[in-house]
């Protein structure tokens, strides 16, 4: 993100205990996120992960994936979800930074390449 908009706070995650065996089936992407959102007493833990948000869940913070805060934003007024929907489904959306472009990019030429080796 070149310039993050003003109301984005950047905080650095808490180093993980190593003792916390619960922690390590996870990636550190989402140990990191869970480990910060305790430790800030997080309302909301943003996290698409389905063994890192039941783990979440399981220590008691509350979970939500990308679609459903794309929901709970569109409830509040702060866009329409059937537009973000088509926008997020075009690889040069706007909407998506540069890394995400990359991932659909790279996702469909995966996905081309199983389709044409499963006929070959």
């Amino acid at each position: 993100m070149e310039q993050p908009p003003q109301w984005l706070e950047v905080l650095a995650a808490p180093v993980v205990a190593s003792e916390d065996s619960s922690l390590q089936a996870l990636d550190s992407g989402e140990r990191a996120a869970i480990v910060l959102a305790e430790s800030i007493s997080a309302d909301l833990l943003l996290i698409d992960d389905r063994a890192g948000a039941i783990l979440a869940q399981q220590r008691g913070l509350a979970v939500s994936g990308t679609l459903g805060v794309l929901d709970l934003a569109s409830q509040a007024g702060l866009l329409r979800l059937q537009d973000t929907f088509v926008r997020l489904q075009k690889p040069t959306s706007d909407i998506l930074p540069r890394s995400w472009r990359c991932y659909w990019r790279k996702r469909d030429a995966a996905r081309k390449e199983t389709v044409s080796n499963f006929f070959a």
